[in-house]
């Protein structure tokens, strides 16, 4: 694997492993998404809720699909980086998994209902995944291409498949969850 994808995969991981014991369950993914929930106010039971709970265990399950290499229900980093390659990168993982579950938190993120982010719904959105303010204005500085002062559903997309999928240490993408 290139360094920078492995940087940005271990970055990742970490991030998703809430609990530090070096594997990955459902149980934290949807505690993240959960904690994404409880950031807006918002219910699992309704429809923008919904919308972030079905993505995080279709995301969960393509995840598990590809990476539990010993079918033992956890995701250790080496099969991250095993199943990063072969399920998200490859397969068209990025499109048919990482995509639809973040375009339901842009969703919910997009307070203001005009379809795009500005900064402080960006830095709010960001924040539920552990990214500190700073490195949220910062990636909002990288990401907002046009430079307009908000992100829209295009710019988000684009950088989450730079985030998983670039190999240039310089793609604005890889700061989307903090400098790494």
């Amino acid at each position: 694997m290139d360094s920078t994808l492995e940087q940005k995969a271990d970055h990742r991981f970490g991030m998703w492993d809430t609990n530090g014991d070096g594997v990955l369950t459902e149980d934290e993914f949807l505690g993240v998404a959960q904690h994404i929930l409880d950031a807006y106010g918002a219910s699992p039971d309704s429809p923008k809720g919904k919308a972030v709970m079905e993505g995080i265990r279709s995301f969960w399950a393509r995840h598990l699909e590809g990476m539990d290499l010993n079918n033992d229900g956890r995701i250790s980093i080496e099969e991250y980086h095993t199943g990063l390659e072969r399920n998200i990168r490859g397969n068209d993982g990025v499109e048919a998994v990482v995509v639809p579950f973040w375009k339901a938190i842009l969703d919910l993120a997009d307070e203001s209902g005009d379809g795009a982010l500005g900064a402080s719904e960006f830095v709010r959105v960001m924040a539920a995944f552990g990214v500190s303010q700073d490195d949220a204005m910062y990636t909002f500085g990288n990401i907002d291409s046009d430079g307009n002062g908000e992100i829209t559903p295009d710019e988000w997309l684009e950088a989450l498949r730079q985030f998983w999928t670039s190999t240039d240490p310089a793609a604005p993408g890889n700061t989307l969850f903090g400098r790494y």
